[in-house]
């Protein structure tokens, strides 16, 4: 074999293995570019995704969402809508229950609002009555589900013996109702709606089947229809605030999202409401931080009022060693004010110095 001949095969041979190499590196890096494009347009879907969830947790709700971009459109989200099936129905059933005392609710169908009670989720449907000690009553109630148990979900640990239920509600509405419009109310929780033709117009029991005769409790009206003097009202007195989005006007605002944080060295923690004229108060309700932490439970605190500004402060109510996520007070009789303060002596469960409250009322 002649040396020329040896260099041109050896050319041949570096040139096709060469070429060989050169295309094998270009097909993996044309994949990787492929891949890398891919996993960019992948993340870059996430981002997106995830800035659009985390615009919207800023936002805090869908109404608030609407309300910055889509103001004109704010009424169309301002209640739950749902559109009816179409027929010859004459009955609505809805299964609901309330998450905070009986209370009244305004169901709108086609325009037209239908009042109802809905009662609470929990507590006695009724009661036997020992002299002396307790009131017999059977309340007026349309029982459609029975739970056995309560879920603690801060302590996580079940309560047995702590019952809740379901109530059937029935409204009378006309043939072709189109659309039902729920309650703007955040204490109305609905379960489950249908319509029914019924035209017997709803079947009931001929007579008392437990023969209890035990009279028939009805809401307390205080509770029924009752609202939260405190919104909207200007907050008077402070003892401290952590910082503008903590402030005492969180507590009054509606929002249990927000809260008033006080680490200042005052003690008592106070927040002072003008309700702006003498008011009957008749309860008061607290929310407190148990779902931060459970030491962040206020464990005393009270509620305090007065008819003027130079008239002194008369406390009508104290809660002791409170151990609740909520707490709702009836007093023991309404009382007429002009101001109203919430007094927080111990405010948490280790007597620490900072008070954290979700929200405050009185109704």
């Amino acid at each position: 074999m002649s040396a020329n001949f040896a260099g041109a095969f050896l050319g041949i041979v570096v040139t096709f293995g060469t070429t060989a190499v050169i295309d094998m590196y270009a097909r993996k890096s044309m994949a990787r570019r492929a891949e890398l494009i891919a996993i960019a347009h992948i993340d870059n879907d996430i981002m997106q995704l995830e800035a659009i969830c985390e615009e919207m947790q800023e936002t805090d709700s869908l109404y608030r969402f609407v309300y910055e971009r889509h103001p004109d459109r704010l009424a169309e989200i301002s209640r739950d809508t749902i559109d009816l099936p179409r027929g010859r129905y004459g009955k609505l059933y809805l299964l609901a229950a309330s998450t905070m005392n009986d209370t009244q609710a305004v169901f709108t169908v086609d325009g037209k609002e239908h009042t109802a009670l809905v009662p609470y989720y929990g507590g006695f449907i009724g009661q036997w009555g020992h002299t002396g000690h307790t009131e017999p009553y059977l309340k007026d109630a349309q029982v459609a589900f029975v739970g056995t148990h309560k879920h603690d979900m801060i302590r996580n640990e079940d309560r047995p013996y702590e019952f809740t239920y379901m109530f059937r509600i029935g409204l009378d509405i006309p043939e072709g109702a189109r659309q039902l419009v729920l309650p703007d109310d955040p204490r109305i929780v609905v379960f489950a709606a249908t319509v029914a033709e019924d035209p017997a117009g709803g079947i009931g029991a001929a007579c008392d089947l437990l023969r209890v005769q035990l009279p028939v409790k009805g809401a307390d009206a205080s509770q029924a229809g009752r609202r939260n003097l405190l919104y909207g009202k200007p907050v008077v007195e402070r003892s401290g605030e952590v910082n503008a989005s903590e402030r005492a006007e969180c507590a009054t605002d509606e929002d249990v999202s927000t809260k008033w944080c006080d680490y200042s060295d005052a003690k008592p923690k106070l927040l002072g409401v003008d309700l702006g004229r003498e008011t009957t108060i008749r309860g008061w309700y607290v929310m407190h931080a148990a779902l931060e932490a459970l030491d962040y439970i206020t464990k005393e605190y009270s509620l305090q009022v007065r008819r003027s500004p130079g008239e002194e402060w008369k406390t009508v109510d104290t809660v002791y060693d409170n151990t609740a996520l909520e707490t709702d007070r009836v007093l023991p009789q309404p009382v007429t004010a002009r101001y109203v303060r919430l007094v927080v002596s111990k405010p948490d469960q280790s007597e620490g110095n900072t008070a954290r409250i979700y929200e405050f009322e009185v109704y």
